[in-house]
């Protein structure tokens, strides 16, 4: 049989699953390494109010009413002269904290013009005075 054709070979019908398999795997891999390093956010310790509170009697108690007044051991004064005040308290006793009470009514800005103007008196140690969470 001289001139006699080869017939040619038939093509698989198989699909070979085994590189897919290994790059779905390198890519899970890839994924379960990276996903923890694209948290976002940044972590804080925040505090909690079940913790020990100071007590108010230790440091200087500044109080804002519902109102918008500002009283200094119970003694109204202008939010001019409240940093003149502090700054007065920290020359006499430097180191002394200084407990802020807010009322729940009193918006939110002028608690933090308050805050600026502790901040303004040179006092490093300020703490905000609140009421412990009822459990329930």
């Amino acid at each position: 049989m001289i001139g006699a054709r080869r017939p040619l070979p038939e093509p698989l019908a198989a699909i070979n699953v085994t590189n897919l398999v290994d790059v779905c795997l390198t890519l899970l891999i890839i994924f379960m390494i990276t996903a923890p390093m694209l948290r976002s956010g940044i972590d804080i310790d925040l505090p909690r109010a079940d913790a020990t509170r100071p007590q108010p009697q230790e440091g200087l108690t500044v109080q804002i009413m519902p109102d918008g007044r500002i009283l200094i051991r119970d003694q109204a004064v202008s939010a001019a002269a409240l940093t003149a005040i502090l700054k007065n308290a920290v020359a006499r006793s430097p180191g002394t904290p200084v407990f802020l009470k807010a009322d729940r009514a009193v918006a939110y800005g002028a608690v933090a013009a308050v805050m600026g103007r502790i901040k303004d008196a040179g006092i490093e140690n300020l703490g905000l005075v609140m009421e412990p969470a009822q459990r329930p």
